[in-house]
């Protein structure tokens, strides 16, 4: 609990995830632990709504776009990611209703994995057939409010905040404990210097599987595909099928490879830089095969020069109180001879020899997660804002399967 406040948690947010803790350990008969004098006590405070004449004053500061936009907030009382991950397929004109349902290709499944339907008034459907003429471009995931990439719009509350402010229902000056401003809302990962390796602690691995073979023989990209769902808090923070894209940075000839990754690529089109490695299962160095070596070749040359030589040698040799004459020196000369070819043989051969390391595909490997990076300053909507990371770090390299 000291821990939970040396981290910056409030009392109302110990409280959950102790809760969260003493469910897991009850589930293993671990009970009795802490009692209710133990845990933190916390007041719940009122929010402030809005009231009829401030969403006026709202809505019309906004454009067209941010209209119905917050228009479909407020009359289906979705949630931010909820309205981030709505599809075109989910709203149904003719029953008057919006659905919202899971998008396994974007890593995002509702609350409590239920998918639910909401009814609507005709109204908004009116206004979001309009909308949806206005829409230009490929729409490749059919999301009904996408970035200008056509990705999943992270920054939906920012830009809120922003709009209330132009309509002076902010003040603008509020700042909170984590340098957010109220006329900016919560930090993104660009608007916020981002949270590097997506806020995981060194250390932290993902079980992956690479997608194709990583060899010394070419110089290509090394592929692997993660092979679950990574969450907290609900939030898919590592998609299952992302692609994490490194390089083969070193190789040994014993056939230990070092593979590095410099990027992670989720299903819904964003990249995001980051600092990690490969291990195998036994999070040991990965030792691939090694080809091209010749060392079969090499011994053979090896023994028949030794061979060669002794024969040179022995095969008509003197007695040894015989004396010491001129076909001596030509055996000896022989000997000589045979040793300094096998020598150059194996000198060619080690010259000429191509080693190749090589990891085949599907190898299962864990991508272990090194020091962060330095954020990156250019902030562009390549980036992927990660819920709650300004706060915390991970420490856990356990997946959450779907």
């Amino acid at each position: 609990m000291r821990h939970l406040y040396s981290i910056g948690n409030e009392a109302h947010t110990a409280y959950n995830r102790i809760g969260i803790v003493q469910q897991w350990l009850k589930l293993n008969r671990i009970t009795g632990l802490l009692h209710g004098r133990d845990k933190p006590s916390f007041v719940t405070n009122m929010r402030e709504m809005y009231q009829p004449e401030d969403l006026e004053a709202l809505f019309r500061s906004c454009n067209p776009e941010e209209r119905i936009r917050y228009l479909f907030f407020l009359l289906t009382g979705e949630r931010d990611k909820e309205v981030r991950y709505t599809s075109w397929s989910d709203i149904d004109f003719n029953r008057k209703c919006v659905r919202v349902t899971a998008k396994k290709q974007l890593g995002f499944k509702p609350k409590d994995k239920e998918e639910r339907e909401i009814p609507v008034p005709a109204s908004l459907l009116d206004a979001l057939r309009e909308y949806k003429a206005r829409q230009t471009g490929f729409n490749r995931n059919d999301l009904v409010f996408p970035t200008s990439q056509r990705r999943p719009d992270r920054k939906l509350e920012n830009k809120l905040k922003r709009i209330a402010w132009r309509a002076g229902l902010n003040c603008g000056l509020c700042t909170s404990k984590y340098g957010n401003k109220c006329n900016e809302g919560a930090g993104t990962r660009s608007d916020l210097q981002s949270v590097s390796n997506l806020g995981l602690a060194p250390g932290y691995h993902v079980a992956a599987r690479l997608e194709s073979m990583a060899t010394t023989a070419v110089h290509a990209p090394v592929t692997a595909v993660v092979e679950y769902n990574y969450e907290r808090d609900g939030e898919v923070l590592i998609p299952e099928g992302s692609r994490i894209v490194g390089k083969i940075s070193q190789a040994d000839p014993s056939g230990l490879v070092n593979i590095t990754f410099s990027s992670i690529e989720f299903p819904g089109g964003e990249t995001v830089p980051i600092d990690a490695v490969a291990a195998d299962m036994s999070l040991q160095a990965i030792k691939g095969k090694v080809t091209g070596k010749q060392a079969g070749k090499s011994m053979l040359v090896r023994s028949l020069s030794g061979i060669g030589e002794t024969a040179a040698m022995i095969v008509g040799a003197p007695s040894a109180n015989g004396a010491f004459g001129e076909d001596d020196l030509l055996r000896m000369r022989m000997a000589d001879n045979i040793g300094n070819a096998s020598d150059q043989e194996i000198m060619q051969m080690m010259t000429m020899q191509h080693i190749v390391m090589s990891v085949p595909a599907g190898t299962e490997i864990y991508v272990i997660f090194e020091k962060s990076q330095q954020p990156d300053a250019a902030g562009t909507e390549k980036t992927v804002h990660v819920p709650h990371l300004e706060n915390t770090a991970l420490d856990s390299s356990t997946p959450v399967q779907p």
